[in-house]
């Protein structure tokens, strides 16, 4: 199977959400209440390496085309039932703000799964070396997406 990207262009409807009566516990509490919570994920898969060559000097081994990344929101993602009754203009700010939280994640995937691309026609001498750099591309990904959630709601909410 050739790599894959999806969800990125998932546009949010309040339909998406789970419809609740107050917000669950968050760790640690936001300086503001929310009306609602977008819990993107991504979801990576395929990540294989084939040996290429295995005469002198190798064996040399490469990133396999086989990637699938998947942008998806999360069940767990939440709004306010009495958000129903808040002015459209409200409605439809707040909806915009949550599709930004989606939009980061979608993104900041999108690159990770350009750059992994980018490494499968690099070959490795060592199969633990390849496994440590995508582990490393994934684990700034995600650390990236945290941070630009973070200064994302300080910036929209003016925290």
């Amino acid at each position: 199977m050739a790599s894959a990207l999806s969800g990125v262009d998932r546009k949010l409807h309040w339909t998406d959400f789970t419809s609740v009566a107050a917000p669950p516990p968050i760790t640690p509490p936001p300086a503001y209440p929310p009306a609602a919570m977008t819990d993107a994920e991504v979801n990576v898969r395929g990540l294989q390496l084939d040996v290429v060559w295995l005469g002198a000097p190798g064996p040399f081994y490469k990133i396999r085309d086989s990637l699938i990344v998947r942008v998806s929101l999360n069940p767990a993602s939440w709004r306010l039932a009495s958000l129903s009754t808040a002015p459209g203009p409200d409605q439809v700010w707040l909806l915009k703000h949550e599709q930004g939280h989606y939009d980061i994640h979608a993104l900041l995937a999108r690159d990770y799964y350009q750059r992994v691309r980018s490494m499968m026609d690099q070959p490795f001498t060592n199969p633990a070396d390849a496994r440590e750099q995508l582990s490393d591309h994934l684990d700034a990904t995600l650390r990236r997406v945290e941070a630009m959630n973070r200064d994302y709601d300080a910036t929209t909410w003016g925290g």
